[in-house]
């Protein structure tokens, strides 16, 4: 190639490199840095109730991600199939477990705690809209990472 050409040449080839897409995030990335990974509760004091339940994020060695729900009862553990965050910084996390698949949409406050927002089954029905469980109309908890 004429040393003309090169200059031009390899500048284009930089800024294709710099501009191309990054790899995909996988789930865990997302779900990870977002700062899910561990347990949450509205209280971490107290022992886990229906409106008050411990959250547990736990990704395993192989990269898949688990949530684990107690609320005074049972635990229920969920697989995360899907999680992106969206324009508004909140985190849309799709869960399946032996029943049903669930998606969730939660949002955080200035210091890192949070909150589920929305809340659907595949069917299209609503627990959770606007902050709200549909209900009671009552708030959802703002969950805090527990030690």
């Amino acid at each position: 190639m004429p040393p003309r050409l090169r200059l031009p040449f390899l500048m284009a080839a930089f800024v294709a490199a710099a501009t191309a897409p990054s790899a995909a995030q996988t789930t865990a990335d997302v779900i990870e840095q977002w700062g899910l990974i561990g347990k949450w509760s509205a209280d971490c004091q107290r022992a886990p109730t229906r409106g008050a339940p411990l959250l547990t994020y736990t990704k395993a060695r192989d990269g898949s991600v688990t949530r684990t729900a107690t609320a005074g009862g049972k635990p229920n553990t969920s697989n995360v199939v899907a999680a992106r965050t969206l324009p508004d910084g909140s985190i849309e996390i799709t869960e399946k477990d032996s029943d049903d698949t669930m998606t969730f949409v939660l949002s955080k406050d200035g210091s890192g705690k949070h909150r589920s927002m929305s809340s659907h089954d595949d069917k299209g029905h609503y627990y959770i809209r606007d902050g709200k469980f549909t209900g009671n109309g009552n708030e959802t908890p703002l969950l805090s990472r527990c030690p």
